[in-house]
């Protein structure tokens, strides 16, 4: 008898498939067990009853953190997880097409002085020291298990 192995990728998958009804949507985690409110619904109506004009700039980072900022983070993720979040399936075309829509934006981000400007303002002061370190870490690793596998190859 012949005996069929699978790649483990498919392995991992099929038993991935026997837990996934544990996983998804939950309507109880944005609830306050103490009180029983539901958190996002008390922050909103919290925001409109203390609002101020004086709250302009909060709200404009805010718009630029949770809503542009958010649908580029869930464009980069799995539709399984999109779907796990409680993205629906018009939500989930709304992000994948603004993908591509930000992609000026990304990259503007990811230029030097802005993206210097955004890892001290998240991260503190050495925070560039720290990614470019390891940025060289990283490239050096590269570039010595190349040379290693040139080497075994010649070997």
């Amino acid at each position: 008898m012949k005996r069929i192995s699978l790649p483990l990728w498919q392995i991992c998958k099929r038993s991935n498939k026997k837990y996934d009804h544990l996983f998804g949507v939950t309507k109880t985690l944005s609830i306050i067990p103490e009180t029983g409110d539901d958190f996002h619904e008390l922050w909103k109506s919290s925001i409109q009853k203390n609002h101020h004009p004086s709250q302009r700039k909060v709200k404009r980072q805010l718009f630029s953190q949770e809503g542009l900022f958010k649908l580029i983070a869930m464009s980069a993720v799995s539709s399984k997880t999109r779907r796990n979040s409680g993205v629906t399936p018009r939500r989930e075309k709304m992000i994948l097409a603004a993908r591509f829509a930000m992609m000026p934006l990304i990259w503007l981000l990811q230029r030097g002085p802005i993206e210097r400007y955004f890892l001290r303002m998240m991260w503190g002061p050495d925070a560039v020291d720290l990614v470019r370190s390891a940025r060289r870490l990283h490239a050096d690793a590269k570039r010595a298990r190349k040379h290693s596998a040139r080497q075994a190859r010649y070997a």
